[in-house]
């Protein structure tokens, strides 16, 4: 079977978080495990759609109407280098091939001290009301997100989607450390 690639390459990179790495994310070979970084990725991806108004679990919108939560349809990771305890990662997301009712968030992952790619993935996801238990159409504000501008990595500014997000194995030149795991979205 051949190996997976995941070419986010000309992918828009409209967000990023930081995560650190902890004890219980480590496995018996001393580095991140598969498991943990999916579930790395899903705070990532959370913290992402909560910040463009469309949390995964629903909720209410300004309205007071009931607003559709997420279902995750499909996965693909691709492991590119190791990571160790206490390594601070930098998750860049963004959306493609949106439809009606959802689309992809792509990520790219980056260890800070090195600005190394450690890994990059794929989620499909697609909108549902949990309380008809049907899929539903996406929300405007999620549509809305992939028109917005990139982030340039080389230059911790938001660009307009040419220069920036960079490929896979670019210099990227971080943004500077982060104190914390909060989440920086561009607005």
């Amino acid at each position: 079977m051949p190996r997976l690639r995941l070419d986010h390459s000309d992918a828009r990179f409209t967000y990023s978080t930081r995560l650190v790495v902890r004890f219980d994310d480590v496995n018996l070979g001393g580095h991140l495990g598969n498991d943990r970084l999916v579930s790395l990725l899903g705070e990532a991806r959370s913290r992402f759609l909560h910040d463009l108004g469309v949390p995964e679990e629903g909720g209410t919108g300004p309205d007071g109407a009931p607003t559709p939560g997420v279902i995750m349809v499909d996965l693909a990771v691709t492991y590119r280098r190791e990571v160790g305890l206490r390594d601070e990662l930098r998750f860049d997301l963004g959306l493609d091939d949106l439809t009606r009712v959802g689309g992809d968030v792509l990520y790219r992952v980056v260890r800070e001290a090195d600005d190394a790619v450690v890994a990059t993935a794929k989620t499909g996801i697609v909108f549902f009301d949990y309380a008809q238990r049907r899929v539903v159409s996406a929300p405007e504000a999620f549509a809305a997100a992939a028109a917005r501008p990139s982030l340039d990595r080389r230059s911790g500014e938001i660009g307009d989607g040419r220069g920036g997000g960079g490929g896979e194995d670019e210099d990227e030149g971080g943004d500077g450390a982060d104190s914390g795991d909060e989440g920086r979205g561009a607005a």
